[in-house]
This record gives structure tokens, sequence and C-alpha cells, in this order.
């Protein structure tokens, strides 16, 4: 353990390694809590007693640092203004190289997606990608959700260029760093999608921009815009729908203020209620219509089956109440005299338009020449 002393106001931006960490310190009126100008006609002298503790586990050593005035007496530090930079070394035997992916993208599937797994909240994810030609860094873009990407250029929030990322020049790689504030709470599968964007195919596509652009005044028969480039301009209008005031609504809701409105509504209920009271009648008169009736003069003994199928026109006076009586006669033979509408039943048969079905039963099989 090593104790230094110096003034503090030499404390700002001040760089101190201990045991292959080091820490970057801010200025002594931020660690305190206190205005910038605390040290203004003072001169206080502060030390940074310095350790280095064992190994916290596999790949990182616990450091410690702290502060202490000139009585070696240790210094409270919490909550200050900004913040301590602190750069603390993984152990070099359990560095792990960084999975190599290609990206594999078509016009199909714009984005090349890989998966990155968080498994604990607050951490940092730091993601590497380079360009075989550094020219193109302006047209490959990195896209980043903590769910799904559907391998779509559209609607991908967080897309960056390559070359708006950090780059390291002695590794060729481009940065992106997610740090614990963005991951926060956010655990489990993320997506990084890697794709080519080439700036002239997206105008090609004739999509409209408002980059470079802002509205500076409209009305309702011009729009005026102030643009640092020219191209191609246009504008459109629209019209916000009015807010409905609920409150407003309901606080003026009585009904003699608005009896029109109420009228309306329950000579509408009253004629939807009776509409449905006659198609309820009407479904049910339909059911009846529904099946084979079997004539009254057929025996049980009989054992040949014939339906007749009876149309009746749509004319006036069509149709009948009276007894319909028939016969089915050939070149050779006919059969008995029979009646359709003697059967016992609430159906109404032989009414206008209507078609009805009769089962026949007869002892012995009609010939094929009956007409």
């Amino acid at each position: 353990m090593a104790v230094g002393f110096f003034d503090a106001g030499e404390l700002d931006g001040r760089v101190v390694g201990v045991g292959g960490a080091t820490y970057v310190f801010p200025s002594y009126c931020s660690i305190v809590s206190e205005p910038d100008d605390c040290l203004t006609n003072k001169s206080i002298t502060v030390g940074i007693q310095m350790a280095k503790r064992e190994s916290l586990g596999d790949d990182s050593s616990t450091v410690q640092l702290s502060l202490v005035d000139a009585a070696s007496h240790p210094l409270p530090v919490h909550n200050a203004t900004r913040d301590f930079i602190i750069h603390i070394p993984r152990d070099e035997g359990s560095s792990v190289e960084p999975e190599v992916v290609e990206p594999r993208v078509s016009n199909t599937m714009p984005l090349s997606i890989h998966k990155v797994e968080v498994p604990l909240p607050n951490l940092g994810v730091s993601v590497l990608v380079s360009s075989s030609n550094q020219s193109d860094a302006s047209q490959w873009v990195l896209a980043w959700s903590s769910s799904e990407l559907n391998g779509s250029l559209e609607h991908t929030e967080n897309l960056l260029y390559f070359n708006e990322l950090n780059y390291h020049p002695d590794t060729g790689f481009y940065e992106l760093f997610l740090d614990s504030e963005t991951i926060g709470e956010a655990t489990g599968t993320y997506s990084i999608g890697i794709g080519h964007y080439n700036m002239t195919e997206a105008v090609e596509t004739l999509s409209w921009s408002s980059e470079g652009c802002r509205v500076v005044g409209a009305n309702t028969t011009i729009t005026t815009c102030a643009c640092n480039h020219l191209t191609s301009f246009g504008s459109g209008f629209f019209v916000a729908p009015n807010a409905i005031d609920f409150s407003y609504v309901f606080a003026n809701a009585g009904f003699l203020d608005n009896l029109t409105i109420y009228l309306t509504l329950i000579i509408s209920l009253a004629l939807y209620f009776i509409g449905l009271v006659y198609a309820r009648i009407k479904d049910r008169r339909d059911v009846e219509k529904v099946g084979v009736i079997p004539l009254a003069d057929n025996e049980p003994s009989d054992q040949y089956l014939y339906v007749l199928i009876v149309h009746t026109g749509h004319i006036p006076n069509a149709g009948t109440k009276s007894k319909v009586q028939f016969l089915i006669a050939g070149d050779w033979e006919e059969s008995d005299v029979r009646t359709l509408n003697e059967a016992e039943t609430s159906r109404p048969l032989l009414t206008r338009g209507s078609v009805d079905h009769y089962l026949m039963a007869t002892s012995r099989p009609l010939p094929k020449d009956l007409a």
C-alpha cells in the first residue's frame, strides 16, 4: 500500500496506475460535490492511497484506491458530480478470441442476422466488424436490437454505417459498444444485423426523405422548407382529425339537450329489433318448408319409394288449397290415383313460388315408360 500527497487543484485529469489498473480522476470540487470554484484562494493537500487485492475470479482482479487528507484520514467519496474513469485489465490467459462470422446478404435478405447472448443485466457488449475495402465502409451498415430483427433494412431503429462506428486503425475493426446503461435490465438474446446499403440504389427507389430539410412555415396552400441541398422537392398537407373530448361529451349528454340524437337512436334500435323479430319468424317458416312429405295414402307394406318434386309458379293466384290428385300413366300401364296435399302437416303446401318434395310409396315398381 502506498500514499502520494499533492495539492487538490492538481487532481483534475490525474492518471494513477494501481496494479495494472488505471484511474483517471475528476476535479477535487466534483469529488466532494461542491461548486467548481471551491478551491479559490485555498490550498488543500490530499493523498491518494493505492492498493491491489487478490484475484476476483479467473479473468479479473480487484483494485482499490482511496483519498486521504493531510493527516492520512480517509476522505469519504460518494455521489461525485463527475465520474472516475477506471481501466481494469483482465488476465491475459483468460482472454477469448472473438467469433468471426462472414455475413451473407441478398436481395431477399438485406441483413445477415447473428445472435449475442447477454446473460446478466448492466453488462457491456462489444461488436467488432471489418470491411475488406475501407472505401466500402460507407455502404455497409450495422443494426442491433434487444429483440428479433426481421432481416429487412426497413423499420430498423438502431442502424449505423460502419464509418459512423469507432474505428481502430491498428486492427482494422470498427467497434459498436453497447454500454451498461444501454443494456440496462434487457437480458437474453440480442440480434446483430450486418447489411450492404447503397445510397445510390436507395435514391433510385424514389422514396421521399426529409434529411437535410426542415419545415419553417406552412399553411393550407403552401409549405416553406429550408434545405441544405438541391434535388426534387415535394410536400403534403395532413389535416389532423378533431380530438374527442369525452369529458365534455358526457357533461353535455342530457336527454333534452340532445333530443334529436336520442330519438334517432331509439327509433333505429326499435326498427332493428322489429326487423330481427320479423326475420326470425321468416327463418322458422323456412325451416318448416325443408324436408320430404310422405303422401297420406302410402301403405306401410309398400317397398318401392319415389320422390316427387312439385314446382308452383310465381304468377298471382298460382298456389292452391284444393285437394290435388294425380296418376302417372305410360304406354302400357298407369299408377293408381294418388293425393298430394292430404297429409297432416303444419307446413303450407302448393303455395306460390314454392318447391315441395313428396315421398310416394308403391307396392310394385313403376314401368320406365311412365310419364
